[in-house]
């Protein structure tokens, strides 16, 4: 099973990268990278499917970074969205606490502590919160565990899981979101 889905990701492979190549690499394309000079410009016209990954990962993608800083940079520096940018970065900065959210209910406990339904007080996103009892976390020698799990947590994408969102610690829990 492993060796058919290796082929079909390869035939996908290819299959996107000729799309590609038709739709920013020819020069009669209406998608034609235009904003390119020099040799950007000339290594993407003359791009093969066996060169196309050295290309595209540098001399073109090198040449859009170089396009990007100017004009377009500028005008996004003027626009509203901007300012939301740097509005959500601010926000993103500000510490976490207990009081950033509104504790609903206990979902469960166990041996190191509980898990609750939480919101976040500004946006209204829901959150299962596993509070951990540092006492009882010393007292069992939990406390690699606790790391492992935070590991674990980082690392797991499922459609039903959004991310490790938030750690939080008070004095006498260490929360996990």
């Amino acid at each position: 099973m492993s060796c058919m889905t290796g082929i079909w990701l390869k035939v996908q492979q290819k299959t996107r990268r000729g799309k590609h190549m038709n739709k920013y690499c020819k020069a009669d394309s209406k998608n034609f990278l235009t904003f390119l000079t020099d040799e950007p410009a000339d290594k993407c016209k003359n791009v093969t499917d066996a060169t196309f990954e050295e290309v595209m990962k540098s001399k073109v993608q090198d040449g859009v970074r170089e396009y990007l800083k100017g004009k377009p940079f500028t005008d996004y520096q003027e626009s509203p969205f901007f300012d939301k940018f740097l509005q959500w970065k601010e926000y993103e900065k500000q510490p976490i606490n207990d009081k950033y959210f509104y504790e609903f209910r206990t979902l469960g406990k166990g041996g190191f502590g509980e898990v609750c339904a939480v919101q976040v007080k500004n946006t209204g996103q829901m959150y299962a919160c596993k509070k951990l009892c540092k006492k009882r976390l010393k007292k069992k020698k939990g406390e690699k565990m606790a790391l492992l799990e935070k590991k674990i947590l980082e690392k797991v994408t499922a459609f039903f899981w959004s991310t490790w969102a938030m750690p939080m610690t008070t004095r006498p829990t260490c929360a996990l979101l």
